[in-house]
């Protein structure tokens, strides 16, 4: 038992022979211990790429291996989620050094009783109901499980663009609370926030480590990261604090299906380096509304030509307009080359904020956002959009084929 005494005290040595070897600060040792031993309620707030996910993953291997007594059920945003953590804690189970571990304990190598995407157990399991390790999605209903719970990332970018989702997540919180109260459950809260009114609101106050708390990340990174995003994004995902966004233009709109088979067009902001981001947008007037879907590329464009073309041709979009102010048209010609999709080239004159603050925000009251199929972060920066967003692309895109297709044209489009 000194084995693992040795390890539970620190377990980072245990985790670097999992592979995981980015685990190397102080507050990684604590985090893992905290997901071992889950024995009280508490909220962990972390900055992104701080490895919180990684450290559950090593926190609840080890709680399998030494809590043979336990319940857990792990609680995710998403089923796919559930499945990427519950397939890593089973890998690391089943390596030499977790065998070795199980050895030193039980004078044997446990087998697996449940080895699935949802849920872990082995024949050392010593309690009478449920299973070691379940997974769920935050959809699923807890009602009749039991276990002490973790919930890791059930807070994500859909709730900073969709007060309708925040409400959902907080709802569905509120029915774990209740039955854990029930069944005296212990919730250990794990995430980042991304909106003053998400569901950390009805969560215990949190412990909080900003990216300036941790050292995980180089300054030279933050800077670069910081860079990519509206400043109010940086602020949530980075500080772990909520500012203002100023003055924005756009609200948050309606979402809903893009209509199969509409009339659509396109159009492409192109990026060629830098902080830049390519952004797609594609458009379809149905009755009264716009449905839009839209799409943030991060790199050249040259990456993206069969990504785009894919878009395209899905949506069945009846042309493309492409500003060629950088290119010359060169993205014109290349494009051309893999589609017969008319394109359209266009000099781009306008100032972009009183293209975006007139023709963009013209009709936002009439656009309907297909989520599900568009990059959260594309719906994050038109929303964050001021006169003093340091990105634009996606609010540019928009207005740009706002003002091609649904409003009298101010500039020149030649094929």
């Amino acid at each position: 038992m000194i084995l693992l005494d040795q390890i539970i005290d620190n377990p980072i040595p245990y985790a670097h022979s999992l592979g995981l070897t980015k685990l190397n600060e102080e507050i990684h040792k604590e985090w893992i211990r905290r997901a071992f031993f889950m024995d009280k309620h508490e909220t962990t707030q972390a900055h992104r790429g701080s490895y919180k996910s990684t450290c559950v993953r090593v926190g609840l291997g080890l709680r399998i291996i030494a809590k043979p007594f336990t319940n857990t059920i792990l609680l995710r945003k998403t089923d796919p989620d559930v499945k990427d953590i519950i397939t890593a804690i089973s890998k690391d189970l089943k390596t030499e050094v977790a065998k070795g571990l199980m050895y030193e304990i039980y004078k044997k190598v446990p087998k697996f009783v449940a080895d699935s995407y949802s849920e872990i157990e082995l024949d050392t399991y010593c309690g009478v109901m449920g299973r070691q390790l379940l997974g769920l999605g935050l959809n699923t209903s807890i009602t009749g499980k039991h276990g002490s719970v973790l919930t890791d990332d059930i807070i994500t970018l859909k709730d900073r663009i969709s007060g309708a989702e925040r409400e959902r997540t907080k709802s569905q919180y509120q029915e774990l609370v209740n039955v854990a109260s029930e069944n005296n459950m212990y919730i250990q809260n794990w995430g980042t926030p991304w909106h003053k009114d998400d569901a950390f609101t009805i969560m215990p106050a949190p412990e909080i480590k900003t990216v300036y708390d941790t050292g995980i990340i180089s300054q030279e990174e933050i800077d670069t990261r910081k860079s990519m995003m509206t400043p109010s994004l940086f602020a949530a995902n980075y500080e772990l604090k909520h500012i203002a966004d100023g003055d924005v233009l756009f609200p948050e709109p309606k979402y809903g299906a893009f209509p199969v088979g509409a009339k659509a067009f396109a159009q492409i902001d192109a990026a060629y380096g830098g902080s830049d981001r390519t952004a797609l947008t594609i458009m379809a007037e149905s009755g009264d509304s716009l449905h839009v879907v839209g799409k943030l590329l991060t790199g050249h464009i040259d990456q993206y030509y069969n990504l785009i073309v894919s878009m395209l041709e899905r949506y069945q979009v009846q042309g493309c307009a492409l500003e060629n102010n950088a290119d010359k048209g060169f993205l014109k010609k290349e494009l051309t080359k893999i589609t017969d999709i008319p394109l359209v080239g266009y000099h781009e004159k306008m100032n972009k904020y009183y293209k975006i603050s007139t023709y963009g925000k013209s009709v936002w009251n009439r656009v309907v956002l297909d989520m599900e199929n568009s990059d959260y972060e594309y719906i994050s920066e038109i929303m964050d959009f001021n006169e003093n967003a340091s990105h634009d692309d996606a609010p540019d895109s928009f207005a740009s084929l706002v003002r091609w297709k649904y409003k009298k044209k101010k500039v020149q489009y030649y094929t």
